[in-house]
């Protein structure tokens, strides 16, 4: 158990240390030679590799940081309480002095939480657009999502 943590903390802090220029880099990981058939989804994100963004306008700017944890999300509250919300906590401890965000990649599942919950997770892209409009300078993104599914089948 651990491990991932130091792992976890590891890319979250890449993520931080890199979000600052945009310059592509080497592939973010290589598939793994036993990967016969990988799908085109699975190809290409195994060569965007890890990028940054420099903004000459937030240059000036005081560090302000944030975590995105990014996960498909569940419909069933004892696995979420279990896994994400775990997860999300343990991230939480390890940073207590920076805001952490849940964000759901599958759009069928903040709908039916919202619908059955009422509680509303934003998509990725929501949550970097709401932490944009607080000030945050620096994001970093951890993503929960360790295999691609069927869904990502093009």
């Amino acid at each position: 158990m651990k491990n991932w943590q130091k792992m976890l903390a590891a890319a979250i802090a890449c993520g931080a240390a890199f979000s600052a220029s945009y310059v592509p880099a080497e592939a973010a990981y290589q598939l793994n030679e036993e990967v016969k058939a990988p799908t085109k989804a699975l190809k290409q994100a195994s060569e965007i590799g890890v990028l940054k963004n420099e903004n000459p306008a937030m240059a000036n700017k005081a560090n302000k940081d944030a975590i995105v944890v990014m996960t498909f999300g569940t419909t069933y509250k004892d696995t979420r309480a279990k896994t994400i919300d775990a997860t999300v906590k343990a991230i939480q401890a390890k940073h207590p002095n920076t805001k952490v965000v849940t964000a759901y990649t599958s759009h069928i599942i903040i709908n039916r939480v919202k619908k059955n919950e009422g509680i509303t997770f934003p998509t990725p892209e929501e949550a970097l657009e709401q932490l944009k409009k607080e000030g945050y300078t620096r994001v970093a993104l951890a993503t929960l999502d360790v295999i691609p599914g069927m869904e990502y089948k093009l």
